[in-house]
């Protein structure tokens, strides 16, 4: 990693045994793509009024070159965590996939569809000098020039 690793600690206080599994979970992110720029790593507590036990959030961001790859729990409810491991767990393992995404991304392991493009046919009216069929006569291109057509039926 280029810059430092930011670890920040929000409405708890700084845990030495929190700190080593994030540096552990992030030399892992940082051996799957040695190009990664900076990560910051927040944990927190998001409300400290519960009457039970304490929810934690762990939100991430990684700066890759081109990209930055979030992962933030935008649900409060759903995505809170009264197990601090299971919110590291789950935090680390989407920011594991969405790197493992750029990297196919950039390898070029991943198939992209191409934009299918579209045949235009230009259509061009008919010179005044074109040949006409027998059935029609010799008089059609210049009728259509006047948009008036006289049909003529032939008498066997």
């Amino acid at each position: 990693m280029k810059s430092p690793l930011q670890i920040v600690f929000r409405n708890m206080k700084r845990s030495p045994w929190a700190e080593e599994l994030i540096l552990k979970r992030v030399s892992k992110l940082d051996s799957l793509y040695d190009q990664i720029i900076s990560c910051r790593v927040v944990v927190e507590i998001p409300h400290k009024h519960h009457q039970q036990g304490n929810f934690f959030l762990v939100r991430i961001k990684i700066a890759v070159p081109g990209k930055e790859i979030i992962v933030n729990q935008e649900s409060r409810e759903h995505n809170a965590y009264e197990d601090i491991h299971a919110a590291f767990k789950d935090a680390f393992d989407s920011a594991k996939r969405q790197l493992e995404d750029y990297v196919r991304l950039k390898r070029g392991d991943v198939k992209t569809h191409a934009k299918k493009q579209r045949q235009h046919q230009l259509v061009t009216p008919a010179p005044s000098n074109y040949e006409t069929n027998d059935f029609i006569g010799s008089d059609w291109s210049e009728d259509l020039a006047s948009n008036t057509l006289d049909f003529v039926t032939e008498q066997n």
